[in-house]
């Protein structure tokens, strides 16, 4: 038997979840996970790791979310990415971005649609605050993650959440944030937060539109509660 039939014997064994582009093709996108997805843009491992392998090394330091928003040059210096696997990531990101601003597209208007949007952060065990960018018709331009750690108004900078907003030309923000002790109600410090962020908000004319707290099983809006 010839080396190179061994190989596609090998390459046609494995199972369905080592082979990320045939299951996108079986399954669509909402069939892959999120390792899986970037394994297709990975394309391939190193050294005896599959791309699969590689892409849940790297979700297991950062979510999906931020490896890409990553800087080109930090993504390229990654173990098992480089510059050409670095530049198909943030050229998908690019993609993202660019769709982010067809207006077309459905916008977010209420907290269900915030929260399935960021259900990575049901089961985080540090607080993260993470600000979506809207345009003017509410569409999605950008998710940013601000911080990691408690919520405290001291620590928040309003120039952290804003500058971003500037760049991708944001009309509205959303502001959402975990609670790992699974209690969504807001705190004295996320009313602070808030409060603060609203009144930067109104001067620079790009309103908080929502606070939205996810935990583990449910969620808040600050918006429905009326404490915006």
């Amino acid at each position: 038997m010839s080396s190179i039939h061994t190989l596609e014997m090998k390459i046609n064994d494995l199972p369905l979840h080592k082979k990320p582009r045939e299951k996108l093709l079986l399954k669509g996108i909402n069939g892959l996970s999120d390792a899986e997805l970037l394994a297709v843009l990975l394309r391939s491992g190193y050294r005896g790791k599959s791309a699969v392998e590689v892409a849940e090394r790297l979700l297991q330091q950062w979510t999906l979310s931020e490896i890409c928003t990553l800087p080109l040059p930090k993504l390229a210096k990654l173990k098992g990415i480089g510059l050409s696997r670095a530049s198909a990531i943030s050229a998908a990101k690019g993609i993202a971005e660019r769709l982010g601003n067809d207006q077309s597209l459905l916008a977010i208007n209420t907290p269900q649609e915030v929260v399935k949007l960021t259900q990575f952060l049901r089961h985080k065990k540090q607080e993260y605050l993470v600000v979506l960018y809207l345009g003017a018709r509410h569409q999605l331009l950008a998710q940013e993650t601000i911080t990691i750690g408690t919520l405290n108004c001291s620590l928040i900078h309003g120039r952290e959440v804003f500058a971003p907003a500037l760049v991708h030309r944001a009309a509205f923000i959303i502001l959402v944030h975990n609670h790992p002790s699974g209690d969504p109600q807001p705190s004295a410090d996320d009313l602070e937060v808030t409060e603060k962020l609203l009144s930067i908000g109104e001067l620079l004319d790009i309103p908080v539109v929502d606070h939205v707290i996810v935990a583990h099983d449910n969620w808040c809006s600050l918006k429905q509660q009326k404490l915006l």
